[in-house]
């Protein structure tokens, strides 16, 4: 598939325990994974005992990870569908959406997607986003960049919009000598902001973390962790 990168299993076993950690779960809790991508959460959390349903606005990821699943042999509800468009109602213990899976839209837009994660979870229903940290990206910005994930060599050129908190950025992958490239639009928070917009939409007790530990969020924090109670 184009473009993928192959992301070490004991990454996706480390967030897992987190997400569990985290959101205190009971096995048998519905949970969303909004923007779930290839589904390596969603498998993940299936095979755990957890009642999982992956949404992603890509068929071609979709179909991968329902190919993973059945490889797997899980079971996870998976379905094609904005994120902006998701239309449930207290229908999910818990939310997750992973890996900067959130800012694509404007901040209308963005807000509208909390809304819909809001009226999607159960009274009490908890949310954990995962995401970059705007504050963090100002101090240590870099318009090229590069790394390497297994076998997939990344190249990036990115550009930053102060006025709009907009980052755009080309994205060149590179696997088994083939040559991919995505354009990426995304509105990158800070945790003050992302505070105000969950506030906006309803939630409390809201939480940040510096990565996955109990630590504050920083300037110096490059990935958050927030938790919201419905």
């Amino acid at each position: 598939m184009p473009g993928l990168i192959n992301i070490p299993v004991e990454k996706t076993m480390e967030e897992v325990d987190n997400i569990e950690r985290l959101l205190r779960l009971k096995k048998g809790d519905r949970i969303l994974d909004l923007c779930c991508g290839i589904g390596r959460h969603a498998i993940e959390l299936a095979r755990r005992g957890y009642n999982v349903t992956g949404v992603d606005v890509s068929p071609a990821m979709l179909e991968y990870a329902k190919k993973c699943m059945q490889k797997e042999k899980v079971n996870c509800r998976f379905i094609l569908c904005d994120m902006r468009e998701i239309d449930f109602k207290n229908e999910f213990d818990a939310c997750i959406n992973m890996f900067t899976a959130f800012g694509y839209f404007d901040d209308e837009e963005n807000k509208l997607v909390l809304e819909n994660v809001y009226r999607a979870l159960v009274p009490g229903g908890k949310f954990l986003m995962e995401l970059v940290n705007r504050d963090w990206i100002i101090r240590n910005y870099r318009e090229h960049d590069w790394e390497c994930w297994d076998d997939t060599i990344i190249l990036e050129e990115r550009n930053f919009d102060p006025a709009t908190s907009i980052n755009y950025s080309r994205v060149i992958f590179i696997k088994n000598g083939k040559k991919h490239h995505r354009e990426i639009k995304l509105r990158v928070y800070s945790y003050h902001e992302l505070k105000k917009l969950l506030r906006e939409v309803g939630f409390k007790n809201i939480e940040g973390y510096d990565r996955w530990s109990e630590n504050k969020i920083t300037i110096d924090t490059s990935r958050m962790v927030i938790f919201a109670n419905k």
